[in-house]
């Protein structure tokens, strides 16, 4: 399959504005039957499943009699909503190509990469021993809400997992995914009368936003680590391998503080760096404080979004449990708290040490197709994301997943501006035409 015919495929679906929080009508179902018909021009029985409330799964099978290797393709075609649009220097929906950068949402996360599996396994020679299905969901980026009962249902069974929808060590070097952490998401509403007030009261009575930001504040000490009794509990601790990984990051990526776009970043665990404490290390972030309004009043009412970050080791419900009842023991009695709490899954992590031969045969194979396609060796890296059905494909599946890493860390994905180089996209499709072709 030539580059050309790659781009116009992805020209296509990048035009398809699958934004899964909301997208515009029909836009969904639209976007599954787009990469449905391309499926089965790829040789798939391919067909489109829908469920009430739910946007619609793709599933593709080719299947074999007796096989040998059963292996499960995962992607998302949803995407992130545009927004802000004036912050886009082209438009988010075209495909458009500036030497040799693709920009477009959805180019680095995920439809490309996914793309280039997809290309990447048509090009492949293979035999008729290996079993394939693949599934692409369009609500991954809204937390997978549907997709476990959705693949209980399916009842598939695989030797592994093959997702490209994570991040690579730098342009030109890409990441084997060896570690996930999970997500515990909180939602505090905390109300101090029955309606607001006049400013010119302040001072005699409570606000809402100051009780809040105080409680806020408490979350963590002096040096910024997490004040909550017990939260670094249970964590497994990197090998000198994997910290290795991040020296070579040092080494070989622009400063982090920089290709962050900030002008600090923490040291508050070495001897891990700066740039590795979101793999390896968990965190409690406030992504949001609501309440008030533009005008001169004492504010009855605010809510705050705080999510933790769960890793190896440790378990999330006790995560949960710890931070509800720090905030609780220091809500004072003329505040009255609610508090909605939700764990998204399980931190994942490959245990080297009990592999299946079948599955170590398989990253075997990924790691010298990686280095072949991109000439140069591929690294063991954990993440600080998450990516909730990773552990449901362990738990209900019975597979681990080979998680291939080739978005740089600058191609601004969730971001305007979204985008990622074709020549990434080029030697992922090799990677994977590879891959395939020696398995």
């Amino acid at each position: 399959m030539t580059l050309s015919a790659f781009e116009d495929f992805l020209a296509e679906y990048i035009s398809l504005e699958s934004v899964s929080l909301a997208p515009p009508a029909g836009v969904m179902a639209k976007t599954a039957h787009f990469l449905a018909k391309h499926l089965q021009a790829m040789n798939f029985s391919a067909e489109v499943i829908s469920a009430p409330g739910a946007h619609p799964m793709v599933v593709a099978r080719q299947r074999v009699s007796s096989p040998r290797l059963s292996l499960l393709i995962y992607g998302h075609y949803d995407v992130q909503p545009a927004d802000p649009l004036e912050k886009w220097e082209t438009d988010p929906y075209k495909l458009i190509v500036i030497d040799g950068i693709a920009h477009g949402r959805g180019v680095a996360d995920d439809k490309g990469p996914l793309a280039a599996i997809l290309y990447g396994l048509f090009d492949a020679k293979m035999d008729d021993s290996v079993d394939i299905t693949v599934m692409v969901e369009g609500e991954e980026e809204i937390g997978s809400p549907h997709f476990v009962d959705f693949l209980k249902d399916q009842k598939i069974t695989a030797d592994a997992v093959i997702i490209a929808d994570t991040g690579s060590v730098c342009n030109d070097t890409p990441a084997l995914t060896t570690g996930l952490r999970s997500i515990v998401s909180f939602e505090l509403t905390i109300r101090t009368g029955l309606r607001d007030l006049h400013s010119g009261f302040g001072g005699a009575l409570p606000n809402a936003i100051h009780e809040l930001a105080r409680l806020c504040a408490m979350l963590h000490d002096e040096q910024g680590r997490v004040a909550v009794d017990g939260f670094y509990e249970d964590v497994i601790y990197p090998t000198a391998q994997e910290l290795a990984t991040f020296q070579f990051l040092e080494e070989h990526e622009i400063p982090f503080p920089e290709a962050m776009g900030t002008k600090a970043v923490a040291n508050l665990f070495p001897p891990i760096p700066p740039r590795g404490i979101h793999a390896f290390m968990p965190a409690l972030e406030i992504n949001g404080i609501h309440g008030g309004a533009n005008k001169t009043i004492i504010p009855a009412e605010a809510t705050a979004n705080i999510t933790a970050r769960v890793v190896n080791g440790q378990n999330p419900q006790k995560i949960a449990r710890l931070v509800e009842r720090f905030i609780r023991d220091r809500m004072p009695d003329y505040v009255n708290l609610t508090m909605a709490v939700e764990c998204f899954g399980a931190p994942y992590a490959i245990n080297f040490r009990n592999l299946s031969p079948k599955f170590a045969q398989l990253f075997h194979c990924i790691e010298q197709s990686a280095k072949i396609a991109f000439s140069q060796e591929s690294q063991h890296l954990r993440e600080g994301g998450s990516i909730g059905i990773v552990n449901a494909f362990k738990t209900i599946c019975g597979a681990e997943s080979i998680l291939v890493g080739v978005v740089p860390t600058d191609a601004q994905i969730h971001s305007p501006n979204e985008h990622i180089s074709l020549e990434i996209l080029s030697n992922t499709k090799k990677l994977f035409r590879l891959f395939f072709s020696k398995i």
